[in-house]
Order: C-alpha cells, then sequence, then structure tokens
C-alpha cells in the first residue's frame, strides 16, 4: 500500500470515529432531553440528530441503531408531554376555564402532530386523538341553569333532573337517528354527546337500566356508515315518551362518526 493510500484509510477511520464519538455524545444528550421532558427543544435536536447520523459514513446498522434509539427518547418525551397537556385541559374543563382548555387542547394537537413522526404505532395514535376529543367535549360536573330550564319547558319532573349530569358538550345537529333494529323504525335525537343521546320518542315499554341494541345513523352532506353497538337506558318515559341512552364509555356512536364519518364537532354550535 503506497503512502498516500495509507494515509487515506487512516483519515477515513478517523473521520468515522469522530463520527462514531459524536453520534454517541449527541444519543446522551437526547436521552437527558428526555428525562426531563424538554419536549420542544429535543424535537428539534431529534430532526438535526437523524439528519446527521443519516450523512455519516458509519455503517447502515449501526445508524438505524442511533436513530432508533433516538427516536425513542423523542417519542418518550412526546407521550409524556400530550399525557401532561390533557391532564392541563380536564383540569381546566372541570375548573370552567374554557380558554386554557382550548389553549392545552391546541398544543397537544400541535405535539401529536410532531409524534406522528415518532411513531408508526397507529393504535396509540388513535387512543390520543380520542382523548383529545373526549377532553374537547368535556364540561363541568353538575346540572346548569340551562338544564333545569329546558326540564321545565319540556314539562318533565325533579327526578328525571338527577339524570342531566352535564359533564359532556351537548348537540342537535347534524341530526342523528337511532333504530332499535336493524330496520326499525327510526327515532330522531333531541340532542347527544360522546356519552348518551336524548330521544323525544321511544318504543314503548323500555324501562331504566335496560340494555337495547342500536343503530345510529347521521345525517351528513354524504351517505356515512352506521353505527352498530349497545347502550343503556338511563331513563324512560311512559307510552313511549321522552328516552335517555347512556354509553358505556366515550367511545361510542358520536366518537365512531368523528373518527370514521370526519365529523367535526368544533364547526357545530352546542345546546
Amino acid at each position: 500500500m503506497s503512502a498516500l493510500n495509507s494515509k487515506a484509510v487512516l483519515d477515513r477511520e478517523a473521520k468515522l470515529k469522530d463520527e462514531l464519538r459524536r453520534c454517541e455524545g449527541l444519543l446522551v444528550v437526547l436521552e437527558k432531553l428526555s428525562s426531563a421532558n424538554q419536549t420542544s427543544m429535543i424535537s428539534q435536536r431529534y430532526e438535526s440528530y437523524a439528519s446527521f447520523v443519516a450523512k455519516t459514513g458509519l455503517d447502515q446498522a449501526l445508524k438505524e441503531d442511533f436513530i432508533t434509539k433516538a427516536k425513542a427518547f423523542a417519542f418518550s418525551s412526546h407521550r409524556a408531554k400530550l399525557n401532561e397537556l390533557l391532564e392541563k385541559a380536564h383540569d381546566a374543563a372541570r375548573a370552567r376555564d374554557q380558554m386554557k382548555k382550548l389553549t392545552m387542547l391546541k398544543l397537544a394537537e400541535a405535539c401529536l402532530d410532531a409524534t406522528r413522526k415518532l411513531t408508526d404505532n397507529g393504535e396509540f395514535l388513535e387512543e390520543v386523538e380520542k382523548r383529545i376529543e373526549l377532553a374537547r367535549q368535556t364540561t363541568h360536573a353538575g346540572v346548569s341553569e340551562r338544564a333545569k330550564n329546558q326540564f321545565v319547558a319540556d314539562g318533565r319532573d325533579s327526578k328525571a333532573v338527577a339524570h342531566e349530569r352535564r359533564r359532556f358538550v351537548r348537540y342537535a345537529t347534524p341530526a342523528v337517528t337511532v333504530r332499535f333494529a336493524k330496520e326499525g323504525q327510526g327515532y330522531p335525537t333531541r340532542d347527544y354527546s360522546l356519552v348518551g343521546m336524548r330521544l323525544p320518542n321511544s318504543p314503548p315499554g323500555l324501562q331504566p337500566d335496560q340494555k337495547v341494541g342500536i343503530w345510529v345513523t347521521i345525517e351528513q352532506p354524504n351517505p356515512t356508515p352506521t353505527y352498530q353497538g349497545s347502550a343503556k337506558v338511563a331513563w324512560a318515559m311512559e307510552g313511549g315518551g321522552e328516552l335517555g341512552l347512556e354509553f358505556a364509555s366515550a367511545d361510542g356512536p358520536i366518537m365512531y362518526f368523528v373518527k370514521q364519518a370526519g365529523l367535526d364537532l368544533r364547526s357545530v354550535e352546542p345546546v
């Protein structure tokens, strides 16, 4: 080997060692930022780190290992930040601080967008989307004066008021129709939330705490899929009158339409 070639080899080895040292050092920095939940900073550092690693002359398998580890640190920080922001959004909802709740949700959505670049875990991303929508729809627990006045206008007694714990924002549009058999009669809702529905009319004979199968459709500009599931009768007026339905969780028909049919409740005026 000539002296010139020997020098080139030595220079290349020195460069690789320097690149390896820098990759290892920067990875330690990312780990520390992750531990300190410095999400904004780690997001910027991860992008530049991944770009630097990709341009090095290191073995491809080693590059991928460095980037995978860095992505894991960044993802951990973003996941913790999402939890923090959503907890703050729920706290703000309970404190009736709508402005703070909306601010926290806006930050959570931005954090989620950044997190999409760090994971291909569809179940995790979908779960966070549901949590954001759940927080968006959450109100302070209790019966609002508006709800109480509505009972008076409807002629309902005070016992029914106990069922109206408005923990979630309610909507009357777009129109939602419920069937209690796949091809049965459709009953339009009076209003609905993520966790329940109120119908002005219903099939006679339904009893409180009864579990019923439901087929739910929603009016949209384009045809939408039908939700099939179950609900519990919260309360029922005699003779097929007004009916309240409860869902076991917020992951019911309205969340289904938000996810599957693109229902955007942010553009709808609540009741």
